[in-house]
């Protein structure tokens, strides 16, 4: 009989960098029907404590993960498991006085033989697709910032221009001072071959290029958590000074 869930393993990682806190928050889980779910969420720098907010985000979803049974409908959930993100980061923001500390949110579902994607933010997710002797590399997320912003409202290139000093500003995030459900993206797609896949902070994919990326997943001579290493130290030889996070997925 063929089997109907997907074999998942996985190597997580984060480094706090040279900022003085790591507002970073990773997290996976499984749950009882042996389906699998990643989250990254990126605190939002310029605002104080919102390593509060990036962990109550990705510990929500996973906590709430791993006490289903099979995913009937992942989007739905995906939706519902938002909103108690959000009314959970609000309450305690308003307990604690913590006004406007807000992160990105970044989740990867596998369930059976496919992968759903969902982001809020500019927090990546990148699928590699075995392809000897290659990997083929493509990212399914979209950055939510101000560049992307200007792009899709077909700004001319002059505005584009004068605008460069803004272009990595954010436009949608999760933020503790408006409950409103904030926007986001979603891809989705089958596991035909192995597939892996890479979530991770800007402060990683910033300072490693796409090449380099995929030469160092398609090791296989290395262990996943070698490999994932292997990015961080890379993001950090090439200068990076945030916080460096990641989740590699393999999926066959």
């Amino acid at each position: 009989m063929k089997r109907k869930y997907t074999n998942v393993n996985f190597a997580i990682k984060s480094r706090k960098g040279k900022r003085p806190v790591n507002q970073d928050s990773l997290s996976c889980a499984y749950n009882f029907n042996h389906e699998f779910c990643a989250v990254v969420c990126d605190g939002i720098g310029s605002v104080a404590h919102s390593e509060r907010a990036s962990k109550i985000v990705a510990d929500t979803f996973t906590e709430c993960f791993a006490k289903t049974g099979h995913i009937e409908n992942p989007t739905a959930w995906f939706k519902k498991t938002l909103k108690v993100a959000i009314d959970s980061l609000t309450v305690y923001s308003k307990i604690n006085s913590e006004k406007g500390i807000s992160t990105t949110l970044a989740v990867l579902l596998i369930v059976g033989k496919k992968f759903y994607t969902y982001n809020i933010g500019d927090t990546r997710i990148y699928a590699f697709i075995e392809d000897c002797p290659e990997l083929t590399l493509k990212q399914f997320s979209y950055d939510h910032n101000y560049k992307n912003y200007l792009i899709a409202s077909e700004a001319s290139d002059e505005v584009l221009n004068a605008a460069a000093d803004k272009w990595y500003s954010l436009t949608n995030y999760i933020d503790a001072t408006n409950p409103k459900v904030a926007k986001f993206d979603t891809n989705s797609g089958k596991i035909e071959d192995k597939t892996y896949f890479l979530l991770c902070t800007d402060g990683l994919y910033g300072y490693v290029h796409d090449n380099d990326k995929r030469k160092i997943i398609a090791n296989q001579y290395f262990p996943l958590a070698l490999r994932l290493n292997s990015l961080i130290h890379k993001a950090i030889k090439n200068g990076s000074p945030d916080n460096i996070s990641g989740i590699l997925v393999v999926a066959k």
